[in-house]
């Protein structure tokens, strides 16, 4: 976690005082490795214990996404059911920036659908779309998302072609030889977000310390996205519990 702006607050200053000292005693930890078998283990044990060091202050945010009652709601069995809903962290400070998956996510395309139909990622990150097509189909997948439009020309089974996401938002999907053909990228603005299941339960994992708000993205908007602040103290970094409710005001 880098903060490349000077906090504009006395508070933001000390927690990049905080961070900075931090991130320093990883560096001296993990590095520089020396060649050879013996130095070797003794890096490869430094690096798991600087490792160590990040898991145990990262936090955790968890919760409840559920919808508020509506008039004449008898009980909560008559809840309407939740949408196709994201719930995710984004830093209040500006220029912060987070390790990304090490491998790209994948979406197919057999039987001239995209799979999964809806996917979610993190900024910078980059997806490979396959054309796992049985028969011989080729696709064309485009977008015309402002910031993250893109073309990726036709091509035969058995080839990936992929796209790195820069920009935050919403990214639809489309094939120019099958127009029925849609689907939809949620591009998060950090690596932690989370789907909540069936019964609106949601967890976000190894969230570093710093300020956050909490938001949620729709796909098919039917109620007022949240914006919940969410504090990580790195000195002792906890799991926050909070409970999200959807309202259509």
């Amino acid at each position: 976690m880098i903060y490349r702006n000077r906090p504009s607050s006395p508070a933001g200053k000390s927690r990049a005082i905080q961070h900075a000292r931090w991130a320093r005693g990883t560096q001296r930890m993990a590095g520089p490795c020396l060649l050879g078998a013996a130095a070797g283990v003794a890096c490869g044990a430094l690096q798991a214990l600087a490792g160590a060091s990040r898991e145990a202050s990262a936090g955790m945010v968890a919760g409840t996404v559920s919808i508020a009652a509506q008039a004449g709601q008898a009980d909560s069995s008559q809840a309407p059911k939740l949408p196709e809903i994201v719930v995710y962290l984004e830093p209040v400070a500006e220029g912060v920036t987070f390790e990304l998956p090490s491998e790209p996510a994948r979406v197919g395309q057999r039987g001239a659908k995209f799979n999964p139909a809806t996917l979610v990622i993190a900024a910078g990150q980059r997806v490979e779309f396959l054309n796992d097509e049985i028969d011989p189909i080729e696709h064309n997948v485009f977008s015309e998302s402002p910031g993250n439009s893109f073309n990726l020309g036709l091509f035969p089974p058995g080839e990936s072609r992929g796209v790195v996401f820069e920009r935050p938002g919403t990214v639809r999907l489309y094939c120019s030889i099958h127009r029925y053909m849609d689907g939809v990228v949620f591009v998060a603005p950090t690596p932690f977000f989370a789907q909540p299941d069936a019964n609106g339960r949601y967890e976000i994992k190894g969230v570093p310390p710093g300020q956050y708000l909490l938001k949620t993205w729709q796909k098919r908007p039917r109620y007022k996205d949240q914006s919940i602040p969410v504090t990580i103290d790195a000195a002792d970094a906890e799991s926050k519990s909070i409970n999200v409710e959807l309202s259509r005001t």
